[in-house]
């Protein structure tokens, strides 16, 4: 597969179900998408390129991760396992809204 925005967003995405049990994994929705809870909302948040002749040679894509749960302890330990597999990663900030945790993370690749 070619090296592209996309495909490290499909890598990802497949990455996301891989280290967790939520397979509720959705990228940017639109707020018509009804999302079903345990959830993972993730956007891109960021590119960084590293030039080389003029050209790009390498870059590396940011992600906002979401994590959404009712229940604190599964979100956290779901972050805490992206932090474990994700080293390139940071976590954010953790917030409830209309009953529901949200812990952000932001994941690069």
């Amino acid at each position: 597969m070619v090296n592209t925005t996309e495909s490290k967003r499909l890598e990802l995405h497949k990455l996301l179900k891989l280290h967790s049990t939520i397979q509720n994994v959705y990228f940017s929705p639109i707020d018509s998408v009804s999302i079903n809870y345990p959830a993972i909302v993730y956007s891109e948040a960021d590119r960084t390129d590293l030039y080389a002749n003029n050209y790009v040679y390498l870059f590396n894509v940011s992600y906002t991760v979401v994590v959404i749960d009712r229940d604190p302890v599964f979100v956290t330990q779901t972050v805490d396992a992206f932090k474990v597999n994700f080293p390139y990663s940071t976590i954010k900030t953790t917030y409830i809204k209309n009953n529901l945790y949200h812990k952000v993370i932001v994941i690069t690749i």
